[in-house]
């Protein structure tokens, strides 16, 4: 009779085990599956969503600075009367200035904006400039910077004005630091040309603290955040590495990410690097001024919802396990009792 229950117990133990391990590899997997995929999906759409609201707002300065170009070069009547005449630069300038100044005051963030004429032919202070003196104050008058003073290879000073001549293009210059009122500030300049010679620059200076307010208030899981580079993989703003740090040498670990970027090669899953001795993934995008948006999390806050349904799992097979042991014994016993008292 011993021998017909152990038979028993081990059949249905065998197949009641074997149900657990199929159901619960199968449910491990899945796991697998579907939450790595939810959490590459999560920072996806954060990403996306995050450069979306970047992406906005330099089109919203971009076609500012646009209007005004646009303004400017419709109301310039002759390129070589600018030149020859200096009452009519005089009255075109001021011509200008009223819409410069009201472009500037509904654009977001602007702190300064100018309309700058070729020092080839004109004075080196032609043109207009007008900027807060501070974050809130008002547009005033400024005497525009004296292109005599510079040569034209010193782009800390005037860099403003011949990269983007030299580029031919409109151009979102890199971030730098005023001085005169303690900000970080941005710069979009377009270049204007009238029968292939240049007549000059628009452009405006933004405040970089409603960039940084974008990608500072990003949060991804409990400790993970976003970061900005530049296209040439210097760090534009970042939690932990100064601004104007090339990337890769703020870390050698970080060397890789900046190839991630650089290459553009945005998809649905994640780039997993190392950085301050922990694993982490980030998913990016590249912003229309060339820029680089990046967020990033410690593996182990991305994996934590998949670790704890797999621990759901197989904590839940366990007991399953244990109390089919349990249930298995019992009723074996009291199927096999009658046989034993028919046998006696």
């Amino acid at each position: 009779m011993r021998s017909i229950q152990t038979k028993f117990i081990t059949l249905i133990l065998a197949c009641v085990l074997l149900s657990s391990v199929v159901i619960g590899g199968a449910g491990v997997r899945i796991a697998h599956t579907v939450v790595d995929g939810d959490s590459a999906q999560i920072m996806n759409l954060l990403c996306s969503g995050k450069a979306s609201d970047l992406d906005g707002l330099f089109s919203r300065i971009e076609q500012s600075v646009k209007t005004l170009a646009v303004y400017t070069s419709e109301q310039l009547e002759s390129l070589e009367r600018l030149k020859t005449d200096a009452d009519y630069m005089e009255a075109y300038t001021s011509q200008l200035r009223s819409v410069a100044v009201n472009a500037a005051d509904n654009t977001e963030g602007a702190l300064a904006v100018y309309v700058r004429f070729n020092p080839e032919f004109a004075p080196p202070t032609s043109g207009l400039f007008w900027s807060r003196t501070t974050r809130s104050g008002s547009f005033q008058e400024l005497t525009p910077t004296d292109f005599s003073t510079y040569s034209p290879n010193d782009t800390e000073h005037v860099g403003w004005y011949y990269i983007p001549v030299n580029n031919g293009a409109a151009t979102w210059m890199a971030p730098y630091y005023n001085q005169n009122i303690g900000v970080e500030m941005v710069s979009y300049v377009i270049p204007i040309y009238r029968d292939g010679e240049t007549v000059g620059v628009v452009g405006m200076d933004i405040d970089f603290s409603v960039i940084e307010d974008v990608v500072n208030n990003t949060q991804v899981y409990d400790t993970g955040y976003a970061f900005l580079v530049d296209a040439q993989g210097m760090v534009v703003c970042h939690r932990e590495i100064p601004m104007g740090t090339p990337m890769a040498s703020a870390d050698k670990s970080l060397a890789p990410v900046v190839r991630e970027l650089q290459n553009g090669t945005t998809g649905s899953s994640l780039f997993t690097y190392g950085w301050k001795g922990q694993e982490k993934e980030l998913a990016f995008r590249t912003l229309r001024n060339s820029m680089h948006l990046a967020v990033t999390a410690p593996v182990a806050e991305i994996d934590a919802a998949r670790n704890g349904l797999i621990l759901h799992i197989l904590t839940a097979l366990l007991l399953i396990a244990a109390l089919s042991v349990a249930l298995t014994v019992l009723f074996t016993r009291r199927l096999i009792r009658p046989l034993k008292e028919l046998t006696e």
